[in-house]
């Protein structure tokens, strides 16, 4: 019997590309505990959608994305998440828009852990909103 997923039911890989770069390679994730989120919501009746993008990475990998933190966070940066069940996402870009709504990184920790078992990892929050993901074409 093959497992079933749900189409976004975690995420498995993600590519990362700072604004006006080439994409970089996949970023190694830390066990299973990474994801992603759109959530609808309404300001004043005026619709948005909010990504939010929550990657738990090895310390090494966090050093690796260090030089490209400051860019991410004032530029932006798209990105493809690969899901469990095997979809892939573009976020933070589209063909019509470009680059209008850039994912920008929001946080950046790197914890040492309260207790050897709890091991060395980061954390990297990436977030935009987008207004014009649910007007029609």
């Amino acid at each position: 019997m093959t497992e079933r997923r749900k189409p976004v039911g975690g995420i498995v890989a993600v590519r990362i590309c700072p604004v006006g770069q080439t994409a970089q390679p996949e970023i190694l994730l830390l066990d299973q505990r990474s994801s992603y989120t759109e959530e609808l919501l309404s300001d004043n009746g005026i619709l948005r959608v909010h990504h939010t993008l929550d990657l738990i990475v090895p310390r090494e990998t966090a050093r690796e994305i260090l030089p490209f933190a400051e860019r991410m966070v004032s530029q932006g940066a798209s990105a493809v998440v690969t899901t469990a069940a095997g979809e892939e996402l573009a976020v933070g870009w589209t063909d019509a828009l470009g680059w209008e709504h850039p994912l920008r990184l929001s946080e950046f920790e790197i914890a040492s852990g309260a207790k050897p078992a709890d091991g060395n990892e980061a954390r990297l929050r990436f977030e935009c909103d987008d207004t014009t993901a649910l007007l029609p074409n």
